[in-house]
């Protein structure tokens, strides 16, 4: 009895203990399948998250990308609309100016990609002098550019005088708004004068004189 009862004690414990060791084994199966699952988890969402933002960058990039193409494409579009109202303005005002002074006195000398080169024949008793005027594709805005022919027999310190003495003068008419023949009109009278070193002196006195008169 007393074997009997000993052989059953161990065979109770023995099945409990084998029990014991398959639930524990089958606890750390699951833990570890949970843990796992939960790297996976935290796996996905990280390559989501990263995902979204890569999208989202993108998203920006190609919205800042399309902007700036819609910038660049309006300025070119307003750049070449301004560029065909001054061609219009210098082309008028070059065919009032020829056909006010003349096409021999106001000729074309030489066509350009972006500008125009015209020979003004000043007439004269002695000797005819052609003087060039340089007309860019920004006229009026830019102004007009005297120009001495390499052929002209006028001292080149006299040039130089005569060029600067001129382009201060044209830059006065442009603020003004003095088409283009009236200063092709006034160079072929005062070129000259604007030859001398002290013009600009003379030339300052006269607009005091002016401004008194008016008052």
């Amino acid at each position: 009895m007393t074997g009997d009862s000993e052989d059953s004690r161990r065979s109770t414990k023995e099945p409990s203990k084998a029990a014991s060791k398959s639930t524990s084994k089958s606890t750390s199966k699951v833990r570890s399948a949970r843990g796992r699952r939960k790297k996976g988890q935290k796996a996905g969402k990280s390559e989501v998250s990263l995902t979204q933002s890569k999208d989202n960058g993108s998203t920006v990039h190609n919205s800042v990308k399309h902007s700036k193409e819609i910038t660049t494409s309006n300025y070119s579009k307003s750049k070449k609309v301004d560029l065909g109202r001054l061609l219009k303005v210098r082309n008028e005002e070059i065919e009032q100016a020829q056909h006010i002074l003349g096409k021999t006195i106001f000729k074309l000398f030489k066509n350009g990609g972006h500008s125009k080169t015209f020979g003004l024949v000043v007439p004269s008793t002695d000797k005819p002098v052609t003087l060039l005027i340089k007309l860019t594709d920004a006229y009026p805005r830019e102004p007009i550019k005297l120009i001495f022919p390499q052929t002209s027999e006028i001292e080149n310190r006299l040039k130089s005088i005569c060029i600067k003495n001129f382009n201060i003068k044209v830059k006065e008419f442009s603020q003004q708004g003095e088409p283009l023949v009236t200063q092709l009109n006034f160079l072929l009278s005062r070129w000259r004068c604007m030859c001398s070193v002290d013009y600009r002196a003379k030339d300052q006195l006269q607009k005091e004189l002016m401004l008194q008169h008016n008052e």
